[in-house]
């Protein structure tokens, strides 16, 4: 993983739709729904990104031995294995690869579990493009400054 990832993005040739730099990211999406992975998808390539798919925390699991990845957005609640637990496999393998947790749930995330620690950034569902792109770049910076 390239623990220089956050000046990387800043240097990259492409720009956001507001007119910053941006690198193109490596994208593991995570969801049950395929729908919802359908919509990630589609509106991370519209911003860019390359997107890989899994249906669940097992396959992602597999798809993790892939390639390097940027970034990874899983959804909280999906049977087995939920994000959360995702995300601590996940830390234990690449600690500095960011993990977003997409969720409905609207409480605190300190309920989330006991790996709600190993969690980067968190975008309440339903969310905007703005929205997606905001929890994108936090969670970048969040992985930049602990590293």
């Amino acid at each position: 993983m390239d623990t220089n990832l956050f000046e990387r993005r800043r240097s990259g040739q492409s720009v956001d739709r507001q007119g910053a730099p941006f690198h193109s990211l490596q994208v593991l999406v995570v969801d049950d729904e395929p729908a919802i992975r359908e919509v990630l998808a589609i509106m991370l390539a519209t911003d860019g990104h390359t997107v890989l798919t899994a249906c669940d925390s097992e396959d992602a699991l597999r798809k993790l031995e892939l390639r390097e990845w940027d970034i990874v957005m899983t959804d909280r609640a999906m049977p087995g294995m939920g994000g959360d637990e995702l995300a601590a496999r996940i830390k234990d393998k690449r600690p500095l690869l960011p993990v977003i947790l997409l969720t409905g749930y609207t409480g605190p995330m300190e309920s989330a579990g006991p790996h709600a620690r190993m969690i980067d950034g968190i975008i309440k569902k339903p969310f905007t493009g703005s929205e997606l792109r905001e929890g994108i770049e936090r969670a970048l910076l969040a992985v930049h400054h602990a590293g």
